[in-house]
């Protein structure tokens, strides 16, 4: 692998201890992936900065390390080239936040790379993310709805053993 002299990548995690549960993501996993990915396009190891949110719902825009790395970006610290995220639902649960992170990734002058969906900066492209970040975001209540139907059940039945039916 040939090491480009001068590329800078930023690698962005983020998991909420529900999806981790529920799907297996992990921040190992995310972390492991996308170095991998950075240095195959050419990056050194020294020049790849991590980003790390975790436990962190991606319904809320303000999460400290993507702003830390959004702010990165667009400041044009460390040039940085690739904007490197495990997938959609990483960068956002929420359709209208996702648009705008993209958009200031994109004014940043970086390149977004998800490792698990093939984005292209182009009207296909932006289609399909702006239809994953729907589905992102319908996953996200799903998965809030099942976790608040456990609630409530173990509840029920944790009173009903207690009390009596």
């Amino acid at each position: 692998m040939k090491v480009v002299k001068g590329l800078a990548d930023l690698v962005y995690l983020r998991v909420s201890t529900e999806e981790h549960a529920e799907r297996g993501y992990s921040i190992q996993v995310q972390r492991v992936e996308g170095l991998q990915k950075a240095v195959e396009l050419g990056c050194s190891p020294e020049n790849i900065y991590i980003f790390n949110d975790e436990g962190i719902s991606g319904a809320f825009m303000e999460r400290p390390q993507l702003m830390a790395a959004l702010d990165m970006v667009k400041n044009r610290e460390n040039n940085i080239d690739y904007f490197i995220c495990y997938d959609s639902s990483r960068l956002s649960r929420n359709a209208a936040h996702q648009l705008i992170i993209v958009d200031e990734i994109k004014k940043s002058g970086a390149k977004l790379i998800f490792l698990k969906n093939n984005y292209q900066d182009n009207a296909e492209g932006r289609f399909q993310l702006t239809v994953m970040a729907a589905v992102d975001e319908y996953e996200r209540a799903r998965l809030r709805l099942r976790t608040e139907m456990g609630k409530r059940r173990w509840f029920t039945n944790k009173f009903n053993s207690t009390f009596g039916n």
